[in-house]
Formats: structure tokens, sequence, C-alpha cells
């Protein structure tokens, strides 16, 4: 797989990206850091809403808990597109971070 950067040389190739319309370095870096942070964010509501529905799934109420077994689903699938996504702004932070200090 190819890194972020790699990934983002070519979407900038594709839609002709230059210079003049690009962001600076730090400027990107400065973006991924707090994407991040508002995506551990999101990632910090979607295990608490797990534990929600996990919970709800308790229910003596079968509605509840077919509802709540959508939600541990949807909650799951959540964690992990977030944790995903966290790690790829991790590995583009850190190559930034490499370029931003040179």
């Amino acid at each position: 797989m190819n890194n972020p950067l790699k990934i983002d040389a070519e979407t900038k190739k594709t839609f002709d990206i230059t210079p003049e319309v690009d962001n600076e370095d730090v400027e990107k870096l400065g973006f991924c850091r707090a994407q991040r942070d508002e995506y551990r964010k999101m990632l910090w509501r979607e295990r608490v809403e797990l534990i929600i529905a996990r919970r709800q799934a308790e229910s003596k109420d079968q509605i509840v808990q077919i509802e709540s077994a959508k939600n541990v689903m949807s909650h799951t699938s959540g964690i992990e597109q977030f944790v995903r996504a966290i790690k790829v702004l991790n590995e583009l932070i850190a190559e930034l971070e490499s370029i931003v200090s040179e």
C-alpha cells in the first residue's frame, strides 16, 4: 500500500492541484492533527454508544433488544472505521512532521 503522501501526490496530479492552490506543509500538519483529535472524540462517542446499546440489549422488551442489536452492529462498524482513519492520520502526521522538521 502506498504511503498517504504518495496517494495525495496521485490525487494532486489527477486534479491538477498546483502549489498556488495547495496548502503549506505546516498547514497540512495542523489540519491532520486537528482532524485526528476530532476522530478520537468521535471514536470515544461510538464506544460510549456501544456500551449503552449493549446494556439496552439486556432489556426484557424484545423490540428494544432487536433495536439494540442493530445499534451494536452500527457502533461496532463505526469504531472499526474511526480506528482505521486515526491510524492513517497518524501515518500522514508522521510523514508531514518529517517534512516540516527538515
